[in-house]
């Protein structure tokens, strides 16, 4: 059966209101890690979100945007899609200390992002300094169980140069990224509380795509037995720029930023039963 677009939000000129919202869900609202070093400016074209590490610090900086589903149970399979462009970055952004535009499935319905808090996330990885897998633009799929190997993962672009993406070398219309994420919840209500995800990232006409679970939101002991709309609910959707926390020593100031373009949901029926018990 296909799916059903429930959701849908341009954010031409700053926009977060739906002109789509079939479930009635309201519009987008911003949000952020405690802390300085946040920003949200329109633009005739969409919403710029921006994040600043200032120097010295260490910890995770991100900056976002989220709907709170009304009742979406975990057991849901939907996905969510995210155009944006021209993104931009001064610091320094390697392997262990990258930033990312990323989408974003919480447990909690908050808007306040939270180290360790749990979230599965699909994200548009970026690099500037070279380490273990080298300089580039990426699909990635943190902390995930099983997936392809972060190391061997595919570079859609291999420079540290944001220029291209800019506007700014005459290229007209700029480079659009497309950023989605299938999500699966049927085996989260399982003993091993596991969710199932696809990710796709498209920069122009490249692309690549990633399978995966996780067991980050809902971590077991479950019950054995749940009945569909009986589980936990997803607390949000959403997306964000964000700066991933680093382990080594305090790090000189870092800057990042896009525009976020339009921000879509589309929604497949739930399954009649589910049942995990023997």
């Amino acid at each position: 059966m296909p799916s059903t677009r429930v959701y849908f939000v341009d954010f031409a000129d700053g926009n977060v209101i739906p002109s789509l919202d079939v479930l009635e869900w309201g519009q987008m609202k911003t949000g952020e890690t405690s802390g300085p070093g946040h920003s949200i400016a329109s633009d005739p074209e969409g919403l710029i979100v921006g994040a600043n590490r200032l120097s010295g610090w260490s910890a995770q900086v991100s900056t976002s945007v989220y709907v709170m589903p009304r009742e979406l149970p975990v057991e849901s399979r939907f996905a969510i899609r995210l155009g944006f462009d021209t993104p931009f970055a001064a610091g320094h952004f390697d392997d262990k200390n990258p930033w990312a535009v990323g989408l974003l499935v919480k447990k909690d319905a908050s808007v306040h992002d939270t180290p360790g808090e749990p979230v599965i996330a699909t994200t548009c990885q970026f690099r500037t300094e070279n380490g273990n897998t080298g300089v580039g633009i990426r699909l990635n799929t943190p902390a995930n169980q099983q997936g392809d190997n972060k190391l061997t993962a595919t570079n859609l672009a291999s420079s540290a140069d944001y220029s291209p993406y800019s506007g700014d070398n005459g290229l007209v219309p700029r480079v659009p990224f497309t950023l989605e994420f299938l999500f699966c919840g049927a085996g989260a209500v399982s003993p091993l509380g596991f969710a199932v995800g696809y990710g796709s990232l498209r920069i122009g006409e490249q692309s690549d795509q990633r399978v995966f679970s996780h067991k980050g939101l809902w971590p077991p002991p479950l019950l054995p037995t749940v009945a569909v709309g009986e589980g936990p609910t997803i607390g949000a959707l959403g997306a964000s720029v964000v700066i991933a926390g680093s382990d080594g020593p305090p790090r000189g100031a870092d800057e990042i930023r896009a525009r976020l373009r339009t921000f879509a949901v589309d929604l497949w029926p739930l399954r009649e039963s589910v049942s995990t018990g023997s």
